[in-house]
């Protein structure tokens, strides 16, 4: 399904309820974005899931939450294949979920029953349903396995900001994120700055600037109207020809064939 096709069915939907199953290790949705807020249900075999810089192993019964505009793939990476459920819908329809995860990542939840499994279930019936109120079933579903993952939260270890979090927001939003420049804003050494990186993250600062980067240039390469000179220079890069090196060593492909895509949900 193309992401344009996805934006139509939303609109007349509210929800879209989709199942993926392959039989053996293969590519099972390729990197793209959309509007829609995306959960994903496990329910046999392994896989990769990338979500922006990050990379994780999911497994049966594991939930994946996605937020509308974070680059995502998925990678079966079990030798019998994987069979996972995907739903989506836009987040106008449950304006109270939205404020309540205002401040939650795309991430994964690990489910220790089968109140998760027990509600896809449901949404796959009502999607093969011809009757009327098979809409408004939809939607309550979502607002139930949205309080579920709610439940699953802890949100006092999310009380106040760390400093890591602020900082990253802070990136997220600048165009300037020399380590220097934004050690100076926020009143902190280079050194501290880096190593809170390397504590927290994992990885130094560079490595995750360039991460961030990466994750606004497919946002950018979305439109048509933006040349790759712009985006190379939009994402702080010193040429176009850094740029293009710097996206297939990442992606596997040149910005220009990542954009011709047109972030197809094929195996959706």
């Amino acid at each position: 399904m193309h992401r344009e096709d996805l934006e139509q069915n939303l609109k007349r939907n509210k929800v879209w309820f989709s199942n993926n199953c392959v039989r053996e290790k293969k590519p099972m949705v390729d990197l793209h974005w959309h509007d829609a807020f995306e959960a994903l249900y496990v329910r046999s075999g392994m896989a990769k899931q990338q979500i922006n810089v990050d990379s994780f192993v999911i497994a049966p019964g594991d939930v994946v939450i996605i937020r509308a505009r974070d680059a995502h793939s998925t990678e079966c990476i079990s030798e019998g294949g994987c069979d996972i459920d995907y739903v989506q819908f836009t987040a106008d329809i449950l304006p109270d979920f939205k404020q309540a995860t205002n401040a939650i990542s795309s991430k994964i939840l690990r489910c220790s029953d089968n109140k998760i499994r027990d509600i896809f279930d449901t949404l796959r019936q009502a999607k093969d349903s011809q009757e009327y109120g098979r809409e408004l079933i939809s939607v309550g579903l979502i607002y139930l396995l949205c309080g579920n993952i709610v439940n699953m939260i802890d949100y006092k270890q999310k009380s106040y900001p760390s400093v890591i979090d602020k900082i990253c927001k802070y990136i997220e939003g600048s165009d300037d994120i020399r380590l220097e420049s934004v050690a100076s804003h926020f009143n902190y050494s280079k050194e501290h700055v880096s190593r809170v990186f390397h504590k927290e993250l994992g990885i130094s600062y560079r490595d995750y600037c360039n991460e961030i980067k990466m994750k606004k240039a497919t946002v950018l390469l979305s439109g048509d109207f933006i040349s790759i000179k712009e985006i190379a220079w939009m994402t702080g890069y010193s040429d176009e020809s850094s740029f293009v090196r710097a996206f297939k060593r990442k992606y596997g492909i040149t910005p220009d064939a990542f954009r011709r895509r047109k972030y197809t949900l094929s195996a959706h």
